[in-house]
This record gives C-alpha cells, structure tokens and sequence, in this order.
C-alpha cells in the first residue's frame, strides 16, 4: 500500500483507503501488543486521511481552534465522509496512545470535532463506528482530560442500536469504560458474556470485529480483579 501511495500521491481515494487499512490494522491487531509501532501507524493514517479530504484550510490542523476545524468540517458533506471519519479514527488513536502528554489533552478536542461530524453524516458508516469510537475515548479519559461518563454510555448504546445489538465491541466497551469507572460488576459480566456467547456470524461482513470482541471480552473477564476493588463471589469469572 505504502507503494501505491508513493506512485500517486496526490490520488485522494487512494489516500483514504491506505489510511483506512493502517487504522483498522492498528485498532484490531496492534494496539494492545505493540502501542509504539500503533501509534506510528495511526500517525501515518490521520495525515493521509487528511490529505485526502484536501481541504488546505487543515494542514497546519493541530495549531487550530476547535471551533474553527468545526466550522470547516461543517462545509464537508457525505461525499467526504470516509476522509473525515479516518482522520478523526486515526488521530484520536495516534493521541489516545500518549494521552498524558499536553499535546494529547489540548488536541483530543479536534480528534472528536470529526469523530462527531461524521456521526452527523452517517450513524452507520463502517458499523456505527463513531459512536463507538466517541464512547470509548470519552468512557476512558477522566473529567479533567474532557472525558464524560454519560456521554460514554450514551455513544455506546447507540453503536449497539444502529446495528441490533450485533457490533460486539460496543459490549467490550461498556464493560469497560462504563461498567469499570462506575464498579459494576453485574454489568461488566453481562456485557462480556454476551459476547462470548455470540455467534461468530452476528455481524455479517465484519467477522474480524468479532473475534477481536471475543478475544477482548476474555482478556477482561481473566484480568477482572484488576479493574474492581470489591467482586461479589457470583459475578467472578
């Protein structure tokens, strides 16, 4: 791919796939392993997502005001969806990976920024994966780093309901960025053995979302007593 994009680097489709197929090998394959080569490759991503969306106005995107790469993003419309939701996809992941640094906390709002306009595009696109995406980063940061609990939950259940409960990882992070922050116990263990327990097939075309889902949901469930002070003796694993 990196081939491709050398020999036509000004092809904005192109630009958009390449950045797409790193992200997703980030996200799926990479993160929890290796979380330096991750963000190396998230990096890569939000910059050809970006350059594929070709909007001149965002080159220099993380010195902008977040109300300014709002009113931007507000200009750009389904036909520039795909570009829009990579870059935000990547460069949330690019900065989620050293979200204590300041550059982190003062950029994470322009990542949400087209986390949040493609969910106003399109709710579904890629499986509702914006609202995924918004409820974990925002389920996984404190109040102070601009996380928010209710609005976790909220994304999350809605990445459940734009796909009839099938987009497992939605599961995953209400466990854990819900069910963990607030103690609950009960919860975390129906969201994961709901999980377990789905077929293979639930969401047709995306069985690698699934065994990614599954195969979180039991790293969880096996490191449980260390997310939970206290587990009453019918919830353990």
């Amino acid at each position: 791919m990196d081939g491709l994009v050398r020999t036509s680097p000004s092809n904005r489709e192109l630009l958009v796939f390449a950045a797409s197929m790193d992200a997703q090998f980030a996200f799926g394959l990479i993160e929890d392993e290796d979380p330096v080569f991750a963000r190396s490759l998230y990096d890569k991503a939000w910059h050809r997502a970006l350059k594929g969306l070709g909007d001149s106005r965002l080159e220099d995107l993380l010195n902008l005001r977040v109300e300014n790469v709002v009113q931007i993003l507000s200009e750009h419309g389904e036909r520039d969806l795909a570009a829009i939701f990579w870059t935000g996809l990547s460069l949330a992941g690019w900065l989620n990976l050293d979200r204590g640094s300041m550059e982190s906390v003062a950029s994470f709002p322009i990542a949400l920024a087209f986390v949040e306009r493609a969910m106003e595009l399109d709710a579904t696109y890629f499986y509702g994966a914006a609202h995924l995406l918004h409820g974990r980063f925002q389920g996984e940061r404190s109040a102070e780093l601009g996380g928010n609990p209710t609005k976790a939950k909220a994304s999350l259940i809605e990445a459940l309901r734009v796909n009839d409960g099938r987009l497992l990882l939605a599961r995953v992070y209400m466990a854990r960025y819900f069910a963990v922050p607030k103690q609950d116990t009960k919860l975390f263990r129906a969201e994961l053995d709901a999980v377990l327990e789905a077929s293979d097939d639930i969401l047709p075309g995306a069985r690698l979302l699934t065994a990614i889902a599954k195969k979180k949901a039991e790293e969880l469930l096996l490191s449980m007593e260390d997310f939970f002070l206290e587990i009453p003796d019918e919830d353990r694993y």
